[in-house]
């Protein structure tokens, strides 16, 4: 075990240099959004804002971020590393500032969905910057390290916005408080500029024209497979979208909970993601894919019902946690699954299809989830995503039963 510790610390010892400053600013951007989940939703709340317009405000920002992936994607290509990274920096600075100090419907719109473009682009640049200064055998270990940085930074920003919020609520209004927490990780997102101009700059290619992109987009979206795959993204998405975007704003009016008890169980679902997918490769063994997907999106269902219906804290942060876990076994294998379903050279279209897919449904059901807790409807949101899982789970199994590559139950390898 110490051995083995050893040498993974000794292969990062190796990593490129640029590895190495991209995976400090990627820890700050990831801690960043972690705060943001938590904390934004009960800031426009703090300001009056109502839980319709708050989920038009998060549906706004996931179909903006979900329609621009393809041409960012393109832009990212011919700019560089450097340069887009550059832009991502400054952007999530001013929209973290410009949500922090205005409580104007209209800006607030503009910055949120400013920062939803920010972290839908460092998304984008995340793989290739890391396949481009990385060899093949480290890959592996950087990518390892990429992610598992990724879900601590997200906790530890979580449970930093709900705690550090709350302790301003000891010398401020509540308002005050959100908006200084905020300020707080405005400068915190000067910190995750400091890494890139480090960088060394590097050129653009014209290798991608949005033309061609769009043509091989729409020519892969009329494929039999893609396609029940695409209404089954469009299901988990819209059904997730009901439920998690306005979680805060559930747990503040139904539960009465404290923000340090929102940041809290909010980054303890981070550690949800990180204990999911080690478990994944064995149901896979057990199972196969087709027959894993369907089972651990069946039995998250349970889960669902008692964080809506049940009015108690304790057993709704159980709940969710256990729902979590469920669900982010499930994503592994399905990204697995929608590169199995086309030819190689179409993979990076099919990819950004269906994440603009599942973005989308996002966005519908958040603006539906929205409308609905407004009118007081706190179990409904739950019900429809159970509907949506179950309606996406029956489609995903009769799509790909006939799959022999699905059933086959055989052990999965994430790390290429």
């Amino acid at each position: 075990m110490k051995k083995g510790i050893v040498q993974y610390l000794q292969k990062i010892k190796f990593f490129n240099r640029e590895a190495k400053l991209f995976l400090i600013t990627s820890f700050i951007i990831h801690l960043l959004n972690g705060g943001y989940q938590v904390i934004f939703n009960l800031y426009l709340n703090s300001l009056d804002y109502q839980s319709d317009f708050i989920g038009t405000v998060a549906s706004v920002r996931l179909i903006v971020g979900a329609l621009l992936g393809i041409p960012l994607g393109i832009m990212t290509t011919r700019l560089g590393y450097r340069k887009t990274l550059l832009i991502s920096g400054f952007m999530a600075i001013t929209s973290i500032f410009g949500l922090a100090n205005t409580d104007s419907k209209a800006l607030i719109f503009i910055f949120s969905t400013l920062w939803g473009i920010t972290f839908v682009l460092f998304g984008i640049i995340t793989a290739p910057f890391l396949a481009h200064y990385s060899s093949l055998e480290e890959r592996a270990h950087l990518f390892s390290l990429n992610f598992s940085l990724h879900m601590w930074a997200a906790m530890l920003g979580s449970f930093l916005g709900g705690s550090i919020t709350e302790s301003f609520q000891n010398l401020f209004n509540i308002l005050s408080s959100y908006k200084y927490t905020l300020n707080l990780f405005g400068l915190i997102s000067i910190v995750a500029l400091i890494p890139i101009f480090f960088l060394q700059p590097d050129k653009g290619t014209n290798q991608n024209k949005f033309s061609e992109v769009l043509k091989n987009v729409i020519k892969i979206s009329k494929y039999h497979d893609i396609r029940n795959f695409l209404i089954y993204s469009l299901m988990i998405g819209t059904g997730a979208g009901l439920v998690v975007p306005l979680f805060n704003i559930f747990l503040r009016i139904r539960l009465e909970a404290t923000d340090f008890q929102i940041g809290l169980l909010i980054s303890l679902t981070q550690i949800a993601t990180s204990v999911g997918s080690l478990f994944t490769p064995y149901l896979v063994g057990l199972l196969g894919q087709l027959y894993a997907v369907v089972v651990l999106q069946f039995l998250s269902i349970p889960f669902l019902i008692i964080v809506g219906g049940v009015p108690y804290l304790p057993i709704v942060s159980v709940a969710y946690f256990l729902r979590t876990s469920l669900m982010n076994m499930v994503n592994p294998i399905i990204e697995a699954v929608s590169m199995q379903v086309v030819h190689e050279d179409e993979r990076a279209a099919a990819s950004s299809l269906i994440r603009t897919i599942r973005s989308f449904g996002r966005g519908i059901g958040v603006y539906l989830s929205g409308i609905i807790l407004a009118n007081g409807n706190y179990l409904l949101p739950f019900i429809l995503t159970c509907i949506l899982y179950l309606s996406g789970s029956l489609i995903f199994y009769f799509s790909f039963r006939f799959n022999p590559d699905l059933l086959r139950k055989h052990s999965m390898d994430f790390s290429k």
